[in-house]
């Protein structure tokens, strides 16, 4: 199953039972987004991060239409860190709600923890920060992500 296809009122009742972050705005239609991030620690136990208009945020990202949650990792990857990655395990899943100058979103973040595989290849689309853990919960933007490095 793709973590777009789930209804709005499934994503609903999940809220009762996945880490919710954030709470909607009053008054504001907000949109689902589903996507997908990675944790990636390196040797010494540092997590990779990318510095996008956001702010720190972890590697990862929205899902096209028709690919799967790994599909869409891969590419984020590809995208953000010019790294290919292998997935070791799926962390799980939380619900987010935020706002960015396109609007207001319900952001549905699956999490994965991942290992970097191979030399980078080609320009990344942004900068590949590394932060110790404390670092990485105080600044990353979105909290979900924080709370993805203690699952």
């Amino acid at each position: 199953m793709r973590c777009r296809d789930l209804p709005r009122n499934v994503a609903a009742r999940m809220s009762d039972s996945v880490p919710t972050f954030g709470a909607p705005l009053e008054g504001r239609e907000h949109r689902p987004r589903a996507a997908v991030y990675a944790v990636i620690r390196d040797a010494q136990r540092r997590i990779a991060a990318v510095r996008t208009s956001l702010g720190l945020l972890l590697p990862g990202g929205g899902l096209e239409r028709g690919e799967t949650l790994v599909e869409c990792l891969r590419r984020e990857l590809r995208e953000e860190c010019a790294r290919p990655i292998a997935i070791d395990r799926q962390i799980g899943l939380a619900l987010e709600f935020f706002e960015t100058q396109e609007g207001a979103f319900e952001g549905r973040h699956v999490f994965f923890e991942a290992r970097f595989v191979g030399e980078p290849k080609g320009v990344a689309e942004y900068e590949l920060v590394w932060l110790d853990a404390e670092q990485a919960r105080e600044l990353l933007h979105h909290k979900s992500h924080a709370w993805a490095l203690e699952n």
